[in-house]
């Protein structure tokens, strides 16, 4: 007994000295000295990168251990980041830098007109690198940051938060509402009928929906959804998060919103929200949940202005799952169907079967077969699913998905064009 006594102390000695656990949440390892405010996240297979008034700083290993990597920058304020193949682009209040080692070295992308801009956001929309200031309205690179050229027709105001794209068009976001773009930047429209007169935090996307999140009081709603690509918006019950929503992330068919002291998800296309944080009466009470990234198999969510500050984990199989399809029999054997469309941009659906309950895999990869994103790791019953593949920030190209269900393995091919 006194063994087991001793082991248990050790335990919370353990956890007590190198994460912090609330919930099913884990705090990653410390950012650095100071408590750096997190004010983007953006992940990559085991890579996740935190962009902070400090800096960028980078984990290798899923947020164990982290690395502050500021090498070439010559601001350290980082509002946003962006992932394209192995190159990582920083938007800071000076500019965009981009780094082709992992964020060890950084060197600046802002030539001509993205000189000295307070970079609010980056969006890839196929190979164009979209840029969102905060004053200085939007620029686009299609080389990488090379060269820009801004792009304000028919936008009437120049400050920007957050950028998405949806389909075909993108959609940008600041404190005169929205505006759209529908022949790549070339020309905005102002979106109508939105619960504009609040400042648009937060944009994203979600097979055919956009969703935006507003400046909200806690008796307001802060989430609203459109599935016309903006032409008209639904305010959505459950979605308060206390408040102002400051990021989102997707997963498949699962949405999550950051926002004052919360993380809300659906995975019914906004028509419900349930509490994917459990922070109530934790050490999270005060925090605000200002980014958030899908890595591997994991959801980070980045806090700042109040403590705790830092990075936070948490599994992905803990908070979603597929869709079964409950009007059909159990299926007889295994399966694992074409996704169709096929080719699709930006979206498709996977479709697969499991004659028994037993813990499904399903990961998508690039042709150098490096995870892409899981998309299902959890036990599940015996039926049929069908899970949604969101390639919106993904390069054109071949990519594969292979399930993992007990002794069946398969892998098909999926072409993303853009």
């Amino acid at each position: 007994m006194k063994n087991i006594f001793g082991f248990l102390l050790a335990i919370l000695f353990m956890y007590g000295n190198s994460a912090s656990v609330c919930a099913q949440w884990v705090q990653t390892g410390i950012l650095g000295g100071g408590a750096p405010q997190v004010k983007s996240l953006a992940a990559t297979g085991k890579y996740v990168f935190a962009g902070t008034d400090s800096g960028v700083f980078v984990s290798t290993n899923e947020g164990a251990t982290w690395t502050q990597s500021n090498a070439g920058l010559t601001d350290t304020n980082v509002p946003s980041l962006a992932v394209y193949g192995s190159a990582v682009f920083a938007g800071t209040h000076d500019g965009v830098f981009r780094s082709i080692d992992y964020g060890t070295t950084w060197n600046a992308a802002n030539s001509g007109p993205m000189q000295n801009t307070d970079v609010a956001a980056l969006v890839f929309k196929g190979s164009d690198l979209f840029a969102a200031t905060f004053g200085n309205g939007i620029f686009v690179s299609s080389d990488q940051g090379t060269s820009w050229s801004q792009t304000d027709s028919g936008i009437t105001d120049s400050y920007f938060f957050c950028l998405a794209v949806s389909g075909s068009n993108i959609v940008a976001g600041g404190e005169a509402g929205a505006f759209l773009s529908t022949d790549n930047g070339a020309s905005w429209n102002a979106v109508s009928n939105g619960p504009w007169g609040y400042n648009v935090r937060a944009l994203a996307v979600s097979g055919g929906n956009l969703y935006a999140g507003v400046d909200g009081n806690y008796d307001t709603k802060c989430i609203y959804r459109s599935t016309d690509n903006g032409a008209s918006w639904t305010a959505l019950d459950g979605s308060s998060s206390g408040g102002t929503v400051y990021a989102f992330a997707v997963s498949g068919m699962s949405v999550f919103a950051g926002g004052n002291v919360s993380v809300v998800l659906s995975t019914d296309n906004g028509t419900s929200w349930t509490d994917a944080a459990s922070w109530d009466n934790c050490t999270f009470a005060n925090s605000i949940v200002s980014a958030l990234a899908i890595g591997d198999t994991n959801l980070y969510a980045g806090t700042a202005l109040i403590q705790p500050i830092g990075v936070f984990r948490r599994p992905l199989s803990q908070m979603v799952t597929a869709v079964r399809d409950e009007g059909t029999a159990p299926p007889h054997a295994f399966l694992l169907s074409q996704n169709y469309p096929n080719p699709f941009n930006p979206s498709t659906i996977i479709e697969y079967a499991v004659p028994n309950k037993l813990h499904v895999i399903l990961i998508v990869y690039d042709v150098l077969g490096r995870t892409v994103e899981t998309l299902v790791d959890e036990k599940e019953a015996p039926g049929t699913y069908k899970v949604l593949f969101d390639a919106s920030c993904l390069p054109s190209g071949v990519y594969f998905y292979r399930i993992f269900a007990g002794h069946f393995v398969e892998t098909k091919k999926c072409l993303v064009i853009k």
